[in-house]
């Protein structure tokens, strides 16, 4: 069910880089709780390890990861939870009122278009980074 490839830019950047749980996330705003879904869930949720690990590495001395894309394709595939199923045609909704697209973007094995290189083991990428800082 991909695309029409004049919907997207074949050559390039592709993302997603990585993915993170984003679903029914308890949000509060103005003392108001709600339940937060998408990028507005996930993404706090990855900012926040990367925060425990610059915390980590600044307490080794080091610097903190920076801008953390590139390292995010250096590091092997045991640092992710690959994620092969699931599709990104469906979305604004709950399942009996979603708004649906004929296309859309599917997970397979490896890196894909809808999750990147999947979603981060907290530990191995942890470790992965403070490795790649030199320390032990």
């Amino acid at each position: 069910n991909l695309p029409p490839s004049g919907s997207f830019n074949k050559g390039g950047r592709a993302y997603p880089d990585v993915a993170a749980m984003g679903h029914n996330y308890p949000i509060v705003v103005g003392g108001q709780q709600y339940a937060g879904s998408g990028t507005s869930a996930s993404t706090p949720v990855l900012a926040g390890m990367i925060t425990l690990i610059n915390g980590a590495l600044l307490e080794a001395g080091k610097s903190t990861v920076g801008f953390i894309n590139p390292m995010l394709y250096k590091f092997d595939a045991s640092v992710w939870n690959d994620i092969t199923s699931g599709e990104n045609n469906c979305c604004a909704g709950s399942p009996s009122t979603a708004t649906c697209c004929d296309h859309g973007f599917t997970a397979v094995s490896g890196w894909d278009p809808l999750t990147g290189n999947g979603s981060p083991k907290f530990e191995a990428i942890k470790a992965a980074f403070m490795s790649a800082a030199g320390v032990q």
